[in-house]
């Protein structure tokens, strides 16, 4: 992970977080990696303590540093009691 952050979010029913996360992905097959990631991972099942993934979306890809790939990931995450 390259950079990200957080921040508290709720509804009428939901207590939750969203969170923006930035991946570098280096080498030379850093673009082929980048869109199996953006198929993939929207349908990813991703346990977490406590909490329930309900969103993940790949906001972007673009070019990164030294010839790598970075990608901008949302993730919407709530609290499970």
């Amino acid at each position: 992970m390259e950079d990200g952050g957080q921040r508290p979010w709720c509804s009428a029913t939901f207590i939750g977080a969203q969170h923006r996360i930035v991946l570098h992905l280096p080498g030379t097959d850093a673009w082929d990696r980048a869109t199996a990631l953006t198929k993939t991972l929207p349908d990813a099942e991703i346990a977490l303590v406590h909490h329930i993934v309900v969103d993940l979306a790949v906001d972007s890809v673009m070019d990164g540093q030294d010839g790598g790939v970075e990608m901008v990931l949302a993730v919407l995450t709530i609290e499970d009691w």
